[in-house]
């Protein structure tokens, strides 16, 4: 999603923090996480930048704001995350997920 933040800010981070289901006794399931997919694919490279690439009229440099989190469950099936870096259709570049 477009979240304007890039993943330095707490937001970013809180997205990932553990939850549990509030329906369930204590101790019934285990914490579940939103994981950001990049990182499972592209696990030494930071993200791409998704912002400010062609219009600068927001700020001066590039950034990546635009994450795609995925649940525990369909982290193991993400297998490619790209970055459309070529497209002028929006100030957002398009993120690209692709699970098996």
């Amino acid at each position: 999603g477009d979240f304007n933040t890039p993943a330095s800010d707490p937001a970013y981070e809180a997205i990932r923090q553990p939850f549990t289901d509030p329906t369930l006794p204590a101790g019934g399931m285990p914490d579940k996480h939103l994981q950001d997919a990049w990182p499972l694919v592209h696990p030494e490279r930071p993200h791409d930048a998704t912002f400010r690439l062609f219009d600068r009229k927001y700020g001066p440099d590039p950034m990546a704001c635009d994450f795609v989190f995925v649940s525990d469950g369909l982290a193991p099936r993400v297998r490619r995350v790209e970055v459309d870096l070529q497209t002028r259709a929006s100030d957002h570049q398009p993120v690209l997920v692709e699970l098996d």
